[in-house]
């Protein structure tokens, strides 16, 4: 065999191992690791008291129904429910403001700063906090008995963070959120079941006060919460009883925006706290996370591969290449054809995430991009 030859089989070896290794290899050892975390967690006694801190910027038109929504579920807890407004221009401290007689607090931050850096200074002044502090964004809502799930998990002393499962809603662009997501949610279960998950949806969460530390601004708050646990020794699970409901937009660029976002963020999150970090969450955050995004280049690499075999094996080159041309092919008419089957759009919108998710990891790694202070999907 040609050195040519040799090149490209083992590049299309690499390429293969890597997809293989990441959507078969480490949902096997997860699956296969001892299950330490019960299925259906069983609280004794109250639910202990919790404080839910609500971070928000401009969010007038849509406070009052998440406020509802948290006084709604909160009913008959131990639950102190205080708004961060960070910087608002708009109503929204009035909107919240007028929920004061309900027992809602307003916690005013007059320039704007971000998110992480309005949570930071909410733990800061509202010290000393109770046990349990929970977070959550202003177009997240709860569904019923969500919080009362959670809060029966992190009963259990060795449960650092706790997050409810997202649900995705929002037309067309929900229904391609929740697909994309089905994978994140079979690891996070499996990672879960062993007391370990590294990364958790950041719509509500519930964190022990003990482990929280300052979070620097360029970090995802949900990664970050996941991985403070784990460096103390405390699970971190997401809990499938525990739903809620996030929007989505309709538009595919902003999805991916954000979606690039939070994966720079998250990978900042996992640089921040790597010193810290067991050898097996390093492995967890390997597979779950920085494999995946990988995808591309194990494609390209197969691609590669097929094309230096053709000069020794040209039928094994000319499949090879066959395959990724279809797989290829199918992506661009995803995309772009309007009568696509919908199992073509998913496949390509799975292949732009990953793509995004290679950018994202560049931008991560040399410092480059944007690191705006707030988000949104709407």
């Amino acid at each position: 065999m040609t050195p040519a030859a040799t090149t490209g089989l083992l590049l299309v070896l690499v390429g293969i191992a890597g997809v293989l290794g990441t959507y078969v290899g480490y949902p096997l050892w997860l699956a296969c690791r001892r299950r330490v975390v019960p299925a259906t967690p069983r609280a004794a006694g109250s639910p202990p008291p919790v404080r839910i801190l609500l971070p928000a910027h401009n969010e007038e038109e849509i406070i009052g129904a998440k406020l509802e929504n948290l006084l709604r579920e909160s009913h008959g807890l131990e639950c102190d429910i205080v708004v961060i407004d960070d910087g608002s221009t708009d109503a929204t401290a009035d909107v919240v403001a007028s929920f004061s007689n309900r027992g809602v607090g307003l916690l005013r931050i007059e320039r704007c700063r971000g998110k992480n850096e309005a949570l930071n200074e909410a733990m800061r002044r509202l010290a000393p906090h109770p046990p349990l502090v929970a977070t959550t964004d202003a177009d997240a809502l709860l569904a019923p008995g969500a919080l009362r799930h959670l809060l029966a998990v992190m009963a259990d002393e060795r449960v650092g963070t706790a997050a409810a499962r997202v649900v995705y809603d929002g037309g067309t662009g929900g229904a391609r959120e929740q697909r994309y997501f089905g994978y994140e949610n079979l690891v996070r279960r499996l990672e879960s079941s062993t007391g370990a998950c590294v990364s958790l949806g950041g719509q509500f969460e519930i964190h022990r006060t003990q482990v929280w530390r300052e979070l620097p601004a360029d970090t995802a708050t949900d990664m970050a919460a996941a991985l403070l646990a784990r460096a103390a020794g405390l699970w971190a699970v997401q809990v499938d009883d525990a739903v809620v409901y996030t929007g989505a937009t309709g538009r595919i660029d902003r999805e991916l925006g954000r979606k690039r976002r939070t994966i720079r963020r998250g990978l900042a999150a996992a640089a921040w706290l790597w010193p810290h970090l067991s050898l097996d969450d390093r492995i967890r955050i390997l597979g779950h996370k920085v494999s995946r995004y990988l995808l591309p280049a194990y494609q390209l690499a197969i691609l590669l591969g097929a094309a230096l075999l053709t000069v020794a094996r040209p039928a094994v080159g000319a499949a090879l290449l066959g395959g990724q041309v279809v797989v290829y092919a199918a992506t661009a008419w995803g995309l772009v054809g309007g009568s696509a089957p919908s199992v073509l759009r998913n496949l390509a919108y799975y292949q732009m995430v990953h793509v995004v998710a290679l950018r994202a990891t560049f931008e991560a790694l040399t410092g480059a991009g944007p690191h705006p202070a707030w988000s949104r999907a709407r």
